[in-house]
């Protein structure tokens, strides 16, 4: 279920560019100006900042991290972590990244920074984490944990934004991806698509959500 938000309000412009300073010491993305509104909220005791709207970063131990929904919006470059398609179902179930599921990473990550989780085929955001090891050791090392996951598809910031959402989707086509024993649902929105009953699909079916391209991964038949 979508997280309450309380004590919602506007952001000053200091505070504004506080925050674009602090994320462009790790990020070369163009981010906001003065003419966006940005807002700032409690989600059940997370700090989350709104952009046009949009859940887009949130405060964990002080320090501003994207959301899922941010790393759709801006596409960073910088501190991304790709794992193997076995290792999705876990990631987008909220397990930490474990180092023998990593197939690359950027090499400038440090431990401490934050990361964002893509899969190897398809590059879509599906989890952002902390990194416990630097980017060439995710990539070398054979064993232990990598990243630590503190949000992902699913849980409860990801449906800050996928209210009533279930009722507009489309489906345009449906394609049987063999190679993975995958089928993917391609819907005609990059938004999010909401699950009424998680707990009841995530186990035999749903994968994770596939950004941009608008894509769920189901696990097994469709029946």
């Amino acid at each position: 279920m979508p997280a309450k938000i309380r004590n919602r309000h506007r952001l000053k412009r200091k505070d504004l560019r506080n925050i674009q300073s602090k994320l462009k010491e790790t990020f070369t993305c163009e981010f906001f100006d003065g003419k966006l509104s940005l807002e700032t909220g409690d989600a059940e005791g997370i700090d989350i900042i709104f952009v046009e709207d949009e859940p887009c970063f949130m405060i964990y131990e002080g320090k501003i991290i994207f959301t899922l929904h941010g790393i759709n919006r801006y596409k960073p470059k910088e501190n991304f972590v790709v794992v193997d398609m076995g290792a999705v179902k876990f990631v987008t179930n909220g397990a930490d990244v474990m180092s023998p599921g990593i197939v690359d990473a950027d090499e400038n990550i440090i431990e401490g920074d934050q990361v964002w989780i893509c899969d190897e085929k398809h590059h879509k955001p599906l989890a952002v984490g902390i990194a416990i090891m630097n980017g060439k050791q995710m990539v070398s090392e054979r064993q232990g944990k990598s990243v630590k996951i503190i949000h992902h598809v699913g849980d409860a910031i990801w449906n800050l934004v996928t209210k009533n959402f279930w009722e507009e989707l489309y489906i345009l086509d449906i394609i049987n991806d063999l190679t993975n024993c995958n089928l993917i649902i391609w819907l005609d929105t990059y938004s999010n698509a909401y699950i009424p009953s998680p707990n009841t699909y995530k186990d035999k079916y749903i994968l994770g959500y596939l950004l941009n391209s608008g894509a769920w991964y189901f696990h097994g038949n469709s029946q």
